[in-house]
């Protein structure tokens, strides 16, 4: 009786190791009901970009440009699906989730400000970028920067306010 036992809660683990397995995958293809991500960058001397970007699980892309980018104003686009399932797990795989709140060194004047905000699952994640980023996180942005800031995008002015 007890071999039995043992056999039958070991193969009760190994389906439920199989679902949690097969749920996990599922949740790479589903981007979550509650899904947004944002962001910003701000201003230095230079020739820093100045733009806010935001982007919700409908896939609608807001983007705000002030200095320095190719799109001044306000403009809004639409993300495919495809677009939309990438940019989720690109911001899964790089675990934001696992970084302090900020990076930054009050000493040190004239650097930009970097906000990345992530939110999915009811848990959310804001981080501030400014000195002595992860070397991951400063790629992370440029990716993200270059994906959004993209004629392929196709987006359409809604205002030529810039709110700086």
């Amino acid at each position: 009786i007890t071999l039995f036992v043992m056999s039958f809660s070991c193969g009760g683990s190994k389906e439920a190791q199989k679902n949690s397995k097969t749920t996990a995958q599922e949740d790479k293809t589903k981007v979550p009901a509650d899904f947004e991500f944002s962001l910003q960058e701000t201003g230095c001397r230079g020739t820093c970009p100045i733009y806010k970007v935001f982007v919700n699980a409908k896939g609608e892309v807001y983007f705000q440009g002030s200095r320095n980018v190719k799109f001044i104003g306000e403009w809004k686009a639409q993300l495919s699906k495809e677009k939309l399932l990438y940019l989720y797990n690109l911001l899964e795989q790089a675990n934001l989730f696992q970084y302090k709140d900020e990076y930054d060194n009050k000493g040190v004047a004239d650097l930009p400000s970097t906000y990345l905000y992530y939110k999915r699952n009811g848990k959310s994640k804001k981080i501030h970028l400014r000195y002595d980023v992860p070397p991951e996180l400063n790629e992370l942005v440029k990716t993200l920067f270059n994906m959004f800031h993209n004629k392929e995008l196709n987006y359409k002015k809604i205002s030529d306010a810039t709110h700086n």
